[in-house]
């Protein structure tokens, strides 16, 4: 076989390898990324339900207090609480 043949044929097979290569580490590097932004994702959803919880604990808490409100002005501003 011819030399330059041979040449060019190795030339190609290192070129394509190479590729290969550079292919593989962008896909182990991209791979990486999204798993880091993932578990950002996660971490901030759980702040936010977090924080959905609290709030829907004082909305809870608000609406008692108006229950009771509405209920001391029906009354006249008289508690049972503070009577003798």
């Amino acid at each position: 076989m011819n030399t330059a043949i041979i040449t060019a044929l190795i030339a190609a097979a290192a070129s394509v390898l190479c590729q290969l290569l550079i292919q593989r580490t962008a896909a182990r590097e991209s791979r990486n990324a999204l798993e880091k932004q993932n578990s950002l994702i996660l971490y901030r959803l759980e702040q936010l339900e977090r924080a959905v919880s609290k709030q829907s604990g004082m909305l809870e808490r608000l609406s008692v207090a108006e229950q009771r409100i509405t209920s001391i002005e029906r009354s006249g501003g008289r508690t049972n609480r503070f009577e003798a």
